[in-house]
């Protein structure tokens, strides 16, 4: 491209960027505290609805010559100190659907104004062209940063722009023509122009986590040191739009040591405004034995284990006030009686007033031993390979799937106004046949690296619960969550005798209550970009912590992650994250199963994890 054409688009991109600012109208300055050097710009304005109120709660993020955040206050207003340059301006909060995308030039000492307007969710049904925030914690690329998103939607760079002409040269100057005749040369230039208009324009964006985890005994039992030496694995994640529909992404993680493992995991999803909102994915997970981790364990298991899964999911918007649900998960274990276990599931939600719904679903859910192991896990955040191994407590014994039923029914109701809490009163019922119980620290095979499942017997739970989620503060979002439930066990199983002089604490007879509370918090320091998460689990029921406990009792156990950005940027102002894990929790709280699974785990490890993660 000669040299005066790129000035003259240079020029004509800084005025059009410009020239919006001039036409908004003046807007009071913006209580939001920032600090600013006297090189610096400023963006400042208000955020309201389609009515003309205001919204609080708003995150406005600019991506540029660097990244900054702030959150509207009660007034919808905002301001945000920026050094020189070129940003993309962005704003998104749960809720509400922002077509809002701009590239806007701040100067040195001046101010830049915005008035910017989002779409309520529900308002916008009829408007096809609006783009939804997603925050939901599934594993869709739109999840893994606010950055990822600004990289996917900035504009076309000139490299975007120029024709393939412009690549490989014209047919009448490029020397690659002077020997048109040499059909190699030409195959090469049709090549290379190739790959190069397909990675200049897919909107790549992802993340490579690079991390050690550790896995330590719990304080207080017989295994108080440290199992063996850490382990590190790799977590690479891409994904791109498909055109304005859905994205795709790509998902694996592998690890090195005498435990070889990985995990693949392909999906699509499309966007939530969609009448359709598709979710389709396909995984595999491999898990190989060294001969000396073989030699340390005091059971035979076999050279390796592989899991494949497959599952389809559709939340369908029936009618203006009905949405449908349902899904089918098919999963194949190379290691089981029956290897292949199906899933399915289905739900609906009707509004019956404004901001008021009635929810039902059912579901049935196969879970084969292990398969915490092997399967992409439900929630967001650190994704670790299959690290631990793991046998029927009964030497020999066929592993059966634990086979689970639930059906519930809730009224939910939104309260609040630009940041509401959405509450839900309802009622379920879980019939489990086969529960069952994973039992660390029965010999030092067994400490934190390996462990033994068995079977509870049967158990049928009805019982209710009471839950708020959504913004509990300016920059606090989260759900509570309480439980009651009364708990109806059936026949012991075959090896009852064993499981209670194992573990007793784990073999449960006749009627149970159980109080179940749930607290799980993502908390956001706008000032430092740290990103809190924090899941804590307080029940009636917990099994003893030392193997040896007679009876069930009061316990709680704890998630705890932090992300914090690092002010170093080797490559290219691709942002760095320094991430730490603490967790005792074996099973996602979200993860569909018994409310039995992480009760019935005796003496769970806690789990230690430091690492690396770079956005692109």
């Amino acid at each position: 491209m000669p040299r005066h054409l790129s000035v003259c688009l240079v020029l004509v991109a800084v005025l059009g960027s410009a020239a919006p600012a001039s036409a908004q109208p003046p807007i009071a300055p913006s209580p939001v505290v920032f600090e600013a050097s006297a090189a610096d710009g400023r963006l400042q304005g208000i955020v309201t609805d389609q009515g003309g109120a205001t919204i609080g709660g708003v995150s406005i993020l600019a991506f540029g010559a660097t990244l900054a955040a702030v959150t509207t206050d009660a007034q919808g207003r905002f301001a945000i100190a920026l050094p020189a340059g070129q940003y993309v301006v962005r704003a998104a909060r749960e809720g509400f659907i922002s077509t809002f995308r701009e590239l806007i030039h701040v100067q040195t000492n001046t101010t830049v104004e915005r008035h910017i307007q989002l779409m309520r969710a529900d308002a916008a049904a009829v408007q096809p062209g609006a783009t939804a925030v997603a925050d939901d914690p599934g594993s869709g690329i739109e999840n893994y940063s606010e950055t990822a998103w600004l990289l996917r939607h900035l504009p076309r760079t000139a490299l975007r722009d120029v024709a393939p002409d412009a690549l490989g040269g014209d047919a009448s100057d490029g020397p690659s023509n002077a020997v048109a005749g040499r059909w190699l040369d030409a195959a090469l230039d049709q090549s290379t122009r190739a790959a190069s208009s397909f990675f200049a324009n897919t909107d790549f964006s992802g993340q490579v986590n690079f991390v050690t985890t550790q896995s330590l005994a719990q304080p207080g039992t017989d295994a108080s040191v440290l199992q063996g030496l850490p382990h590190g694995s790799a977590d690479v994640v891409v994904g791109a739009p498909v055109g304005s529909v859905g994205d795709w992404s790509l998902r694996g993680v592998a690890a090195a040591s005498d435990l070889s493992s990985w995990t693949l995991l392909a999906e699509y999803k499309s966007r939530p405004e969609q009448p359709h909102a598709l979710r389709f994915g396909v995984s595999y997970s491999t898990q190989a034995l060294s001969p000396e981790r073989t030699a340390s364990l005091s059971v035979s298991l076999p050279a390796s284990r592989s899991v494949g899964g497959m599952y389809l999911s559709d939340h369908w918007r029936a009618a203006r006030a009905l949405d449908l649900s349902y899904g089918l998960r098919v999963d194949h274990y190379d290691y089981m009686a029956s290897p292949t276990l199906v899933s399915p599931r289905a739900g609906a939600r009707l509004r019956v007033i404004d901001r008021t719904y009635l929810t039902a679903s059912v579901s049935e859910r196969a879970i084969a031993p292990g398969a915490d192991e092997f399967l992409p896990p439900t929630s967001s955040g650190v994704w670790l390979p299959p690290e631990r191994t793991f046998s029927m407590l009964v030497d020999g014994a066929p592993m059966e799937p634990e086979r689970v039923r639930r059906e519930t029914a809730a009224l939910e109701r939104e309260l609040g106004g630009s940041a509401p809490v959405t509450v839900r009163v309802g009622w379920f019922s879980q019939q489990t046949a086969n529960q069952l119980a994973t039992l660390f620290g029965l010999d030092d095979a067994s400490e934190v690296g390996h462990y033994y499942v068995a079977s509870a017997g049967q158990v049928s739970v009805v019982g209710w619960t009471a839950s708020a989620s959504g913004h509990f503060g300016r920059n606090v979002r989260g759900r509570v969550e309480y439980s009651s439930g009364r708990a109806d066990w059936g026949d012991g199983p075959g090896h009852a005798r064993l499981v209670s002089q194992m573990a007793p604490s784990v073999l449960r007879t006749g009627v149970e209550r159980i109080h179940d509370l749930l607290t799980a918090l993502d908390i956001a320091v706008p000032e430092t970009g740290t990103a809190i998460t924090v899941v804590y689990r307080l029940d009636s029921a917990f099994s003893g912590a030392d193997r040896r406990d007679l009876a069930p009792g009061v316990a709680g156990r704890v998630n705890f992650e932090v992300r914090q950005p690092l002010p170093y940027r080797p490559f290219g102002g691709t942002p760095l994250n320094l991430l730490f894990a603490v967790r005792t929790l074996l099973h996602d709280t979200d993860a569909p199963g018994s409310i039995y699974d992480e009760l019935l785990t005796v003496q769970a490890p806690l789990r230690v994890t430091t690492g690396l993660q770079v956005r692109f």
